[in-house]
């Protein structure tokens, strides 16, 4: 019985990434810089980099075919990817440093959550039935010089 060797190296791979990318990041700080804020500049606004992705590659692709291009190679096709990228971390870079925390397309499906969202009506909680201690010893919690329970 053969066993693929990426049944047995994808658990294992995947871990060593995550531990890499552990390693990179680093103890946690209260202030990002460098490379740090840059990806944590896309990440906040990642449904924006999304999406943008997709309309400048549409965009890119569309034009490259209206030219005549037929297919594109390999390398062309990873400059064009990186082109991208850079494209998109920049603009999330810049819309971090106008004091955007949010990107457009997160602001969007944020009102639009809150549009739809309706009120609920909670039930009623019952209060917990209260049973006055009648006989209580002195070993009882509330029993002592200002509190007498259960001497008369």
């Amino acid at each position: 019985m053969e066993i693929p060797l990426h049944e047995l190296s994808g658990l294992p791979g995947a871990l060593g990434w995550l531990a890499l990318f552990l390693v990179l990041a680093g103890p946690a700080v209260p202030q990002l810089s460098g490379w740090r804020r840059f990806l944590s500049a896309v990440g906040m606004k990642s449904m924006t980099a999304y999406l943008l992705q997709s309309v400048l590659f549409a965009l890119i692709l569309g034009v490259m075919g209206l030219a005549g291009v037929r297919a594109v190679g390999d390398f062309p096709a990873m400059a064009i990817a990186v082109v991208v990228w850079a494209v998109i971390a920049l603009v999330c870079v810049w819309l971090e440093s106008t004091g955007r925390t949010r990107g457009p397309f997160e602001i969007l499906l944020r009102k639009a959550v809150a549009r739809s969202a309706r009120a609920v009506a909670w039930p009623e909680v019952p209060e917990a039935p209260v049973r006055p201690v009648t006989e209580a010893g002195p070993d009882h919690p509330e029993a002592g010089p200002d509190h007498p329970v259960g001497t008369q």
